[in-house]
């Protein structure tokens, strides 16, 4: 098994090298190689961050928000995800715009957001009831 350790973690240095370190992180996240993997993965992260801050767009940004969306740097990412948002003004007219969105990601506390809807008197929504 050993052998099999390094010659995936020897991938990992190779045209393949990202996909090689997820193997790496999902099959042996604990072999022998698993300080390096963790440090790799670490900078590879912080290399990502670091693109999308000098190079803010919606697909960097998406992509680093679903690879570490539960990561501290997400909340940076979505701020970034956000910021391109607003100044493109990209998206759909039925989509909350982009500063109610911030405003209810930074009212947030861990992974909640609690929130009230008022309906209009004079709504057609189903649930005005």
């Amino acid at each position: 098994m050993g052998e099999v350790d390094d010659l995936m973690w020897q991938a990992t240095y190779g045209p393949k090298g990202d996909w090689a370190l997820y193997l790496n992180k999902e099959h042996f996240g604990f072999g022998k190689h698993k300080d390096e993997l963790k440090e790799r993965l670490a900078r590879k992260k912080q290399d990502e961050l670091t693109e999308i801050r000098i190079h803010p767009g919606l697909k960097n940004a998406r992509d680093f928000l679903s690879a570490y969306k539960s990561d501290p740097e997400a909340a940076e990412a979505r701020d970034i995800l956000l910021s391109v948002l607003e100044r493109t003004q990209a998206g759909n007219k039925e989509s909350p715009p982009p500063a109610l969105l911030r405003q209810l990601f930074h009212s947030g506390e861990g992974n909640k957001i609690t929130y009230s809807i008022e309906v209009a008197e004079n709504s057609v929504c189903p649930n005005a009831n």
